[in-house]
This record gives structure tokens, sequence and C-alpha cells, in this order.
């Protein structure tokens, strides 16, 4: 039912890490980095109203202090050599998109390097599955009511901190999965091909409302699916991908 809107997010959420960072296994640095430094906030004004998008964004003067975090353990927890780990973070210091205090040793987010409009691009995007994923749940007596998307943005603005950080908690986790067969710029263009392949069973089963789990749309894909794909030009328009290393990935 939802399998085209959780592409949709994904594929929006890769977009604006791409347009952000230039550089996806940098972003997944940062969003590790990032997540550690949200969760260190929350626990350190449990009783202060600074979670909302607001306080943490607006008046926080750009950055949220958090501990340090070790190579080891990033590149544990991403799959990505330690070596690779370090460059990326030295990268992302030396661009000034995180701070790193020497002398306390203490990491930090430089927010106005993060583009504010990248930003609510991804709530907006978060806020939208969440109002489909809500109805759906609903539909199937899940849920006694649904929620509205008005309902939803309000109280995603005031806990910001606490959905993103269990926002990042599931990103880390999906892309450091992927990591152990793909690498980011392979799985990005994988997930676009699963985006458009759904929305064709989508289009395709809207009137008849047939629906199909996951074992059913792999086995039967060749049948359900008639669409004609995406070429490799299209590819590397949405992802920003050069067309050459798409062809290179595809392959």
């Amino acid at each position: 039912y939802i399998m085209h809107d959780f592409y949709e997010m994904q594929i929006e959420y890769l977009s604006s890490l791409n347009i952000n960072f230039k550089d996806l296994d940098s972003s997944l640095v940062v969003m590790v980095l990032a997540n550690k430094l949200y969760k260190t906030h929350i626990k350190n004004n449990t009783f202060k109203n600074i979670i909302s998008f607001k306080n943490s964004y607006l008046k926080s003067n750009y950055k949220i202090e958090g501990s340090s975090l070790k190579i080891k353990e990033i590149s544990k927890i991403l799959n990505l050599p330690r070596e690779t780990v370090r460059r990326k973070k030295n990268i992302l210091i030396k661009e000034k998109i995180i701070f790193f205090d020497k002398k306390k040793k203490l990491y930090s987010l430089n927010l106005v390097n993060l583009d504010k409009q990248v930003l609510n691009v991804q709530i907006e995007n978060i806020i939208k599955f969440l109002s489909k994923f809500s109805s759906f749940l609903y539909d199937k007596n899940f849920f006694l009511k649904t929620m509205s998307r008005d309902e939803i943005k309000k109280d995603v603005n005031n806990k910001f901190l606490l959905y993103l950080s269990m926002f990042l908690d599931f990103q880390i986790a999906y892309f450091s999965k992927f990591k152990k067969i793909f690498d980011m710029e392979t799985t990005f263009i994988f997930l676009l091909c699963a985006l458009n392949t759904s929305a064709q069973l989508k289009k395709e089963t809207k009137e008849t409302k047939e629906t199909f789990n996951s074992i059913n749309v792999f086995n039967k894909l060749k049948s359900i699916n008639k669409s004609y794909g995406l070429n490799a030009t299209s590819i590397a328009e949405i992802t920003k991908i050069p067309r050459t290393t798409v062809l290179r990935k595809v392959e």
C-alpha cells in the first residue's frame, strides 16, 4: 500500500543530502554525528522547551554542542572503512559543516551551513509520509482515528528534535545495511528505480485495488511491471550523479 510513498520519501531525503553535502558518504558521517549531538542535547535539556523546531534551530546560535565520537565507532555504525570516515570527517571540518574543538575535544554542528530550505523540505517530506501512514493504519483498523497533516505538522514542530533523532536512527540503520552490498551512489540509483517501479504498480492497481505483499512483488515483478523504466540520462538528472558514473553503477 505504501511502498511507493516510502521510496518517494527516501529519494527526496537522498536528494536533499546530495544538494547540501555534494557527497553521500560525507552525509552519512554528518547523520551519525548530528544524531549524537541531538540526543546529547535532548538528554541535557529534558525539562526545557528547546526541542521544538523554532527553539532548536533558530535560537541555538546555529550549533549544538556534543561529546566526541570516535572514528572507530562511526566506521562500525556505517560499515565504512575507518580511513574513509577519517577523510570525510576532515573534509567536513575543513568546509566548516562541523566544528571540532581540539582543546576540549568536542564536536559541534554548524547549522549556518545547513540550508534551512533543505531542512524544511525534509520536514515536509516526513510529515507527508506520516500522514499517509496514519491514513493507512486507520483504514486497516490499527488506529481508532487518523491524524490530519496539520496535526502531525504541529506535533513535529513542537517535538522537532525527538522526531529528528528517531528519523536519523532509522536512516542510519537503513543505509548502513545497504552499505554491506552497495556504495551510496548505487543505492541512490537502486532506490530511484524502485520508486519508478512502485509508482507504476500503484497506478496500475489503483482501479482494481489489487495489492501485493513484498514476496508477490518480487516473484511477479516481470508480469506486473509494464513500465519502460528510466534511462541513464534521466537517472543522472534526478540524482545529480554524472551520467558516466550512472552507467558504470548500473553495470
